[in-house]
């Protein structure tokens, strides 16, 4: 159960666990820019809680689109590559990697790359121009 205690605790470890792995100047975000957000696991809160938290309940939860629309923050989602929009949108966040099916006690994989349709959306808007920022999510 998320009690405002063990709320506090998940966040300390999330920020304790989290690695960023590269930053060519885009972090951290500017106030007032336009995002757009793509990947599944932008908004499926079921999918924070990773394998190994057996009892938690997904609608506890706050995804990366929940967290920005909590801030204030004027998000676009794009959920098929026909939603990009070019000329409206500064940055994109890409939320990609292993689902909680994906990972954990009889479903760890062999091959841990993205997933065909995460890598095509990636490569789509990289050739925007625009600075692209995935959030890897690894079991």
């Amino acid at each position: 159960m998320l009690t405002s205690d063990n709320r506090a605790l998940a966040r300390e470890s999330a920020v304790k666990s989290m690695v960023l792995l590269r930053n060519e100047g885009v972090l951290p975000l500017q106030t007032g820019i336009r995002i757009g957000i793509a990947g599944t696991l932008a908004s499926d809160k079921s999918e924070m809680t990773g394998t190994w938290a057996i009892r938690a309940v997904g609608e506890d939860c706050i995804s990366i689109a929940d967290a920005f629309e909590a801030r204030g923050i004027n998000i676009i989602c794009i959920t098929d590559t026909k939603d990009i929009h070019f000329n409206e949108v500064d940055v994109y966040i890409v939320a990609a990697g292993e689902r909680k099916s994906q990972s954990g006690e009889a479903a760890s994989r062999s091959d841990i790359g993205l997933q065909p349709e995460e890598s095509q959306i990636i490569d789509i808007l990289l050739s925007t121009g625009k600075p692209v920022i995935v959030v890897l999510f690894n079991g």
